[in-house]
């Protein structure tokens, strides 16, 4: 009270003297808001004759004064206990916002000799969030690169980046001009992949693996049709026809196929048609390609057939009427049909047996078979011939039947 007593009159009597006024102590800032946390208050004690001192002794009031507090200045710091800051001189002190919710106001009164040198304080906490570490990895031998949205990955150079945990953050992936992107993994560790982004929320600290490979080669088809039996090979393989008809063949630097047609052992390659011509076949492989192999089937060599009857009856080869000459190896079967009142009774030549059919092997040249026809007997009855009596009366002499002794009967006829 001392000093403030001794202010007060001072004052009174400057002014009332006739002497110029002299400036009221003040504070730089009048009011401060955090953040920053951390801020500092610069006090002047008016400017002139040095007998007007004033006690410097910061005090914090008001419904959120917890959240303030008060200290000591490294630059020019106030004088402390009873010591006081003399009139023209400066002095500083710092005030820090510790506040952890919401915001707070207080008010920061410098010294108790000016109860009006006052500063306003007004603070909002800034939550402190955790942060986590997202890792790039990259696999593959193709090229390309990541980024991540919000920034912080660019991928090459940076593949790594902080942020807040729970987090959403989307990858992209671009290819580089030769090379494909393969995908990410763990694919599940993404909750809305598409073919080229993943966006993961990050939880933890978490490694993603992006795989780049070169760019695949542009491929066109072959297409292998055949008529007749045989086989199609390629050179380069791929084309096993047989089994395998279609192959796709790379498009780099125009690759050439060749085919090559193997006949079966009964056929013979006659060409190719489609998009190879003549004996020989190489394909560009510019675009898609289709070609035909034509086999034809051999022409079997003829054994002659000679066939003979002897008696009333017919011969026929296989149900048919026999030809001149059959093909070699194909066995042929004869079927003897008599004609009425015969029967068939033997075969001879190439041909044995009395059954009315027999197969020619035509392994020879010159095959020969005789059928042979006998006229069918008369019918042979087993009813006794009925007997009749006969009756004979010589006049004179004796009389003989056949040269004998006549029976009394004879058979009928």
């Amino acid at each position: 009270m001392i000093f403030s007593l001794r202010f007060f009159i001072t004052v009174y009597f400057l002014l009332f003297a006739g002497i110029a006024a002299l400036a009221a102590p003040s504070a730089d800032k009048s009011t401060l808001n955090f953040p920053p946390n951390s801020q500092t208050v610069t006090i002047t004690n008016g400017s002139g004759k040095s007998d007007m001192p004033i006690l410097i002794k910061p005090t914090i009031s008001g419904i959120g004064s917890a959240d303030f507090e008060v200290g000591t200045s490294q630059d020019l710091p106030c004088p402390s206990g009873t010591t006081p800051l003399d009139l023209g001189s400066q002095c500083k002190f710092t005030v820090t916002f510790k506040g952890t919710t919401g915001t707070s106001s207080a008010t920061l009164t410098a010294s108790p000799d000016v109860p009006n040198l006052t500063v306003t304080l007004t603070g909002t906490a800034q939550n402190t969030v955790s942060k986590v570490t997202l890792n790039l990895e990259k696999m593959g031998t193709g090229q390309g690169t990541i980024t991540s949205a919000p920034a912080g990955i660019n991928c090459n150079p940076t593949c790594s980046g902080n942020f807040d945990t729970n987090q959403s953050v989307t990858l992209t992936a671009t290819p580089g001009t030769d090379s494909d992107f393969a995908g990410w993994s763990p694919a599940d560790k993404c909750t809305s992949p598409t073919p080229t982004t993943c966006t993961l929320t990050l939880t933890a600290d978490t490694t993603i693996t992006a795989t780049f490979n070169p760019k695949a080669t542009p491929k066109v088809s072959l297409t292998v049709t055949k008529t007749g039996t045989g086989t199609v090979k390629s050179d380069p393989p791929g084309i096993d026809c047989g089994t395998t008809c279609q192959q796709p063949f790379e498009t780099t630097a125009n690759t050439t196929v060749t085919l090559t047609a193997t006949p079966d052992t009964n056929s013979t390659f006659t060409g190719w048609s489609g998009d190879c011509s003549g004996n020989s076949c190489q394909v560009t492989m510019n675009a898609a390609k289709t070609v035909t192999a034509t086999f034809t089937p051999n022409q079997p060599s003829l054994n002659e057939v000679s066939l003979k009857t002897d008696g009333s009856g017919k011969v026929k080869c296989n149900a048919n009427d026999c030809q001149p000459k059959y093909p070699q190896n194909t066995p042929v079967t004869l079927i003897a049909t008599p004609d009425s009142g015969f029967d068939f009774s033997k075969w001879s030549g190439d041909c044995t047996g009395t059954g009315p059919t027999c197969t020619l092997p035509m392994s020879k040249s010159d095959n020969q078979a005789t059928a042979y026809f006998t006229p069918t007997p008369p019918p042979t009855s087993n009813t006794p011939t009925p007997f009749f009596p006969l009756t004979v009366k010589p006049t004179t002499g004796e009389v003989k039947c056949d040269g004998a002794t006549c029976n009394p009967q004879y058979p009928q006829g």
